[in-house]
C-alpha cells in the first residue's frame, strides 16, 4: 500500500503573534476577509450555518496580577476609554454566572464568552496592550451546535 504525504496548512500569524493567543484563531478567522482570496482552512468546519454574526465561543484567562474582575472586564473598566465602552460591551457576551458569580467564586479569573471579530481585533491591537497585561490567555472553545444558537 502506498502512503500519501500529509500537507499541513500554515498561515501567517495575525492573532497568535502575541503570547497567550490561541494559534487556532489564525486557522479559523480571516482578519481581512477578501472574497477573491480563499477562506482560512478551518472556517468551513468551525462555524455553523445558523450563526448569524460570526460569534466565536472562547475561554479567557485574565492576568492573575490585575485587580480586574470578570464584571469589570465585561464593561471595559478601567482599560477601555469611556466613549468606547458601549462598543466593547456589544462585542462581548459573558454569562451572568461569571459576571455575578456564586459566593466563593468572586475572584475567578477564567471564564467563557462569545466574542466577535471587532472584539478580537481590539484585543490583539498592539497599542491596546490588552494581551498580556489584562488577558493572559484566550483560546477557541468548542464550536457550538446549531441548536444552541436557536431562540427558545
Amino acid at each position: 500500500m502506498e502512503s500519501m504525504p500529509i500537507a499541513w496548512t500554515k498561515r501567517a500569524a495575525h492573532y497568535s503573534r502575541l503570547p497567550g493567543v490561541d494559534p487556532a484563531l489564525d486557522l479559523v478567522i480571516d482578519p481581512d476577509p477578501d472574497p477573491s482570496k480563499e477562506a482560512p482552512p478551518g472556517q468551513r468546519y468551525y462555524f455553523v450555518r445558523a450563526d448569524p454574526k460570526g460569534w466565536l465561543p472562547v475561554v479567557l484567562l485574565l492576568n492573575q496580577t490585575t485587580k480586574i474582575s470578570v464584571r469589570d472586564f465585561a464593561k471595559g473598566i478601567p482599560f477601555i476609554p469611556e466613549k468606547k465602552r458601549t462598543a466593547w460591551e456589544g462585542n462581548l457576551r459573558i454569562s451572568p454566572f461569571f459576571i455575578d458569580p456564586p459566593e466563593g467564586l468572586e475572584d475567578i479569573k477564567f471564564f467563557s464568552a462569545m466574542v466577535n471579530m471587532d472584539f478580537l481585533n481590539t484585543l490583539v491591537d498592539e497599542k491596546s496592550k490588552l494581551v498580556p497585561e489584562i488577558v493572559a490567555r484566550i483560546e477557541l472553545s468548542l464550536p457550538l451546535p446549531a441548536r444552541s444558537l436557536q431562540k427558545t
